[in-house]
């Protein structure tokens, strides 16, 4: 199955709003330098300094003016750029008083702006590249001034405990908030996948709305057609009229089959989902649905599990779904292809398993495959409904549904019930 798209209106507005952060931390790291500069006894390259400043505030621009126009991922660029600022920071800490500066805390902003903006691996490697950069500035020695009285030895501890300290206090940062924000993630998804069955069960309560509606509006009109095709039929025969009789006989027969049409829309979309659980053998399940097929002699059954494995499920929609399907591998097939009906273990539960040799599908087709009236058939063919139907009868069971297929290698459609729906026994041969 193809990866789903990216969600590129997140990716901009975290761009966005890392671009104000990145102006807000520029501020700060302008203010330290003035500050160490004319308050603290220290040496500081303004030069240098200053072009890193520069270099800053040059990239932020860049990004700002750039960031629709990239071609690579908004993460990694992300990622990228809070890696250049970490670096920026280490330099600037550097040229304006090393370990002891007490602006070296703005390592901690960058470590929670990685953690809520990127994913995966590399929050993980900003919060290292900030604690190397902090450490390489407590190992190259490089400190303000202190008073003469007090203890080197004192100095060096107390920068090597905050060393420590900002190591542990970022990585505590990075885990935590990465973990916040996967589980919004993960709740904002379920929410989406929430939404989205109700509204495809709105569909379909509409849809039965509509066919009942339409099946209860057209029937007297349908079986006037049908009524009057007869009669008319007799009376052509009656004063020789043969060719008249046949068209009279093609209408009621045109009439009755968009009766049986409405009936079965009325039907597989309204009262069969409501259907009561009853416990049925697979082997009786799978005898039922080849007997009901198209054309039985092309099925061929193949139980992994034992005939006598009971089920819990609305059995005659069940067996009805199962049709549908081999159907579906019959119309893909050519007229000396068998249909193969497998019963087996999966790791979604009990699948039956209808598999072909038919043309296929490519992906974007397996990705519509389920949504209704959606068809590859002829208008007088199918309406698209029947994948969509079959789909929505196992997730109301607690099942699932799944297609794997590629163009021009057949397809299999797996129809998973769960194991809390099924009695297992023996593994049985196939049969």
């Amino acid at each position: 199955m193809s990866e789903s798209p990216p969600d590129t209106r997140n990716d901009r507005l975290n761009l966005s709003w890392l671009v104000k952060l990145r102006w807000a931390a520029l501020l700060g790291q302008i203010a330290a330098v003035i500050t160490v500069a004319s308050l603290m006894t220290v040496n500081v390259d303004l030069g240098a300094a200053s072009g890193l400043l520069a270099l800053l505030g040059l990239s932020n621009l860049v990004l700002y003016f750039g960031r629709d126009r990239v071609s690579i991922s908004r993460v990694r660029l992300a990622g990228g750029v809070l890696a250049l600022d970490v670096a920026a920071l280490t330099g600037l800490l550097a040229l304006s008083g090393g370990a002891s500066n007490p602006f070296s805390f703005l390592y901690v902003l960058y470590i929670a702006i990685a953690a809520l903006m990127l994913r995966g691996y590399r929050p993980w490697l900003v919060a290292g590249l900030a604690i190397a950069g902090y450490g390489s500035l407590y190992l190259g020695g490089i400190e303000l001034s202190h008073d003469t009285r007090a203890d080197h030895g004192d100095v060096h501890g107390h920068l090597y405990g905050m060393w420590v300290a900002m190591a542990v206090t970022g990585g505590m940062i990075a885990y935590f908030i990465n973990l916040i924000r996967t589980e919004l993630e993960d709740r904002r998804r379920r929410l989406e996948e929430m939404r989205e069955v109700r509204a495809r069960r709105d569909k379909l309560a509409s849809l039965a709305t509509v066919a009942a509606g339409a099946a209860h509006e057209l029937s007297t009109p349908i079986s006037t057609i049908a009524v009057v095709a007869d009669e008319m039929s007799h009376r052509a025969r009656e004063q020789g009229a043969d060719e008249l009789a046949e068209d009279a006989d093609v209408i009621g027969q045109e009439a009755e089959q968009c009766r049986e049409i409405l009936d079965k829309m009325a039907a597989e979309s309204g009262h069969r989902r409501n259907a009561s659980f009853q416990t049925m053998a697979v082997g009786e399940i799978v005898d039922a649905a080849r007997r009901r097929a198209p054309e039985p002699s092309r099925v061929d059954v193949e139980c992994r599990v034992a005939r006598s494995t009971h089920v819990d499920v609305p059995v005659e929609a069940f067996v009805d779904n199962v049709v549908a399907v081999l159907d579906n591998g019959f119309r893909a097939s050519s007229e000396n292809q068998t249909i193969t009906l497998e019963v087996r273990e999966d790791d979604q539960g009990l699948a039956f398993v209808v598999r072909d040799e038919g043309r296929g599908m490519g992906a974007k087709e397996r990705r519509h495959a389920v949504e209704p009236f959606f068809s590859t058939r002829e208008p007088d063919e199918g309406m698209g409904l029947g994948l969509y139907l079959v789909r929505e009868f196992l997730e109301g069971v607690e099942g699932a549904m799944r297609i794997e297929s590629s163009e021009g290698e057949g397809t299999e459609v797996y129809m998973c019930l769960p194991d809390s729906h099924v009695q297992y026994e023996a593994r049985g041969d196939a049969t």
